[in-house]
């Protein structure tokens, strides 16, 4: 998600739902671990909503419900398409046609306001981690972000890859594509 946009913000505002908050509470919300190993490689806040406070939220409940369906379409008229290039098609789709729709609210293209206003705002996504190993050299790990054009480092290490979609690597956690 943040390789998308090209960075990361200060703050994520979560509905509180089961799969991230646990126990929501005002001053100290159970966060999920996975959200909270997430919010700690990005060095960012999560900030869970009040509960029953609708203005807490933002406004994309609807766009959920159209990406879902634009995904669906996608789906049908590509069906021999795998995941990489239904992620290109949508990542093109939110772009050219969905992003350059006038928002109701806003009266401007979300794509354009978040290109010329807020983008600027987000921090530098992390861009290489290392670790040392038990042998005498170091191996690094890259991480390829949509911006960057170099191809993928095959590295000889051994991944774990916890059921929420997250490979672990000492401290470091990355979210990975499965496999179709």
């Amino acid at each position: 998600m943040f390789e998308f946009f090209g960075g990361v913000t200060l703050r994520i505002v979560l509905d509180n739902l089961k799969s991230a908050v646990i126990k929501p509470d005002l001053y100290d919300p159970s966060i999920n671990r996975s959200y909270r190993e997430m919010a700690e490689h990005y060095h960012c806040f999560i900030d869970p909503c009040r509960v029953a406070s609708p203005k807490d939220k933002g406004k994309v409940e609807r766009d959920v419900q159209t990406v879902r369906q634009a995904v669906r379409k996608l789906r049908v008229l590509n069906p021999d398409a795998d995941i990489v290039q239904l992620n290109r098609m949508l990542r093109d789709w939110s772009i050219s046609q969905y992003g350059q729709k006038k928002h109701g609210t806003t009266q401007q293209a979300p794509f354009e306001l978040f290109t010329n206003k807020e983008q600027g705002a987000l921090k530098a996504l992390p861009k290489i981690v290392s670790r040392q190993p038990s042998g005498n050299k170091q191996e690094s790990i890259r991480i390829i972000t949509s911006s960057s054009r170099e191809k993928p480092i095959q590295c000889p290490i051994r991944m774990s890859v916890n059921l929420s979609g997250y490979a672990a690597l000492n401290a470091w956690y990355r979210s990975i594509m499965p496999r179709i």
